[in-house]
């Protein structure tokens, strides 16, 4: 086991160190139980690294150095997974398969960027990024809600009360809670298999008993969601199951 270290040193911040000119890491992680370093890429092709507490991050730059062409090729590897996705534009169809919910989708390239609900029929107006950024918002709107009710009808089946709620379109994260009991989820989950969303639901619900991932809190997940520790493994590949106009501005229009 590495020796914790006493100086400061251990928890510089990345913009602090000198990293190799386009390497610069997204996140660092101190990872409790992580016994080496770890890179990977996020969604977006930013470099996170995880390493051991008492690791000196001075070394890191190092690591990050002679682990360039991995980097590379993973960033290019991530760009073809992206582009296999298909394009950015609307869908003819809205399909929400967390909330079981879809809506026919109409474009208005020459209309105010804005979408309008009428029954099952759903009018965007504009093209491109303001398109998308219009439809992102009705679903802020429309969507935000209905993953609350949800929340709150399996928060009143395990009885597990929370304090507060927020839905966004986080980037890494699929749903927090703090340790005051409020709760945040992505949109993004609407666009999840049922499964997977209720899962992100009940995880975030146990978080508001137990502060940590220790044995208590995946015996209660595990009673609450069935099959509960196999999730994490098809949350990661989940990404891959989102329509690319979802983060489609994040890599510009």
């Amino acid at each position: 086991m590495l020796p914790r270290l006493k100086s400061r040193d251990a928890l510089a911040p990345a913009s602090s160190l000198a990293w190799p000119p386009g390497l610069e890491p997204a996140r660092l992680i101190c990872h409790p139980r992580a016994r080496r370093v770890i890179l990977r890429l996020d969604k977006d092709g930013g470099l996170v690294l995880s390493h051991p507490p008492g690791f000196s991050r001075q070394r890191l730059p190092e690591i990050v150095g002679q682990k360039r062409a991995w980097i590379e090729r993973a960033r290019q590897a991530l760009l073809a997974v992206a582009l296999a996705r298909g394009p950015a534009s609307l869908p003819e169809r809205l399909e929400a398969p967390g909330l079981g919910l879809s809506w026919e989708l109409e474009q208005d390239p020459q209309g105010r960027a804005q979408a309008r609900e009428k029954g099952a029929r759903l009018r965007v107006g504009g093209e491109g990024r303001a398109a998308r950024q219009a439809l992102k918002r009705w679903c802020q709107r429309r969507l935000g809600p209905l993953l609350k009710a949800r929340l709150d009808a399996l928060a009143g089946r395990w009885g597990l009360p929370y304090q507060g709620f927020r839905a966004g379109w986080q980037r890494s994260r699929w749903g927090s809670c703090s340790r005051q009991g409020r709760i945040s989820l992505s949109l993004k989950l609407a666009f999840l298999p049922p499964e997977l969303a209720e899962y992100v639901m009940a995880h975030e619900l146990c978080h508001t008993r137990h502060h940590h991932h220790g044995q208590g809190f995946w015996r209660e997940l595990e009673g609450l969601h069935p099959g509960a520790r196999q999730r994490p493994r098809q949350l990661r590949k989940a990404q891959d199951l989102l329509p690319a106009w979802i983060d489609a501005d994040l890599q510009g229009p």
